[in-house]
């Protein structure tokens, strides 16, 4: 469960990146400061999301430490070649991103 929430977090935090875009917008008569707020706000979000599943990661930790149960093969094997999947789609996109400089 833990590799599969590490997975979408990184994908939320490849989404949560097209908040470079915004703020490299210039000011304009809405926004006189400018868009810096939007990598902010992405980082919060990213943050959270991290924090609000290391609790339930640690919830079901405890209580599966309390009453153990049988691990469901299959369902484990999907959820790992799932990660392996995005781990690879991920490692394709920063590779096209560092062509283009």
């Amino acid at each position: 469960m833990s590799d599969a929430g590490h997975n979408f977090t990184d994908a939320l935090a490849l989404l949560l990146a097209a908040s470079l875009y915004l703020e490299a917008r210039p000011p304009d008569e809405v926004k006189t400061y400018g868009y810096h707020r939007a990598g902010v706000l992405a980082a919060f979000v990213n943050a959270g999301t991290l924090l609000m599943l290391s609790l339930y990661i640690f919830y079901e930790s405890y209580r599966r430490l309390i009453t153990p149960t049988v691990v469901n093969e299959s369902t484990m094997m999907w959820v790992a070649g799932l990660g392996l999947v995005l781990n690879a789609g991920i490692m394709w996109g920063l590779k096209a991103d560092k062509d283009l400089d």
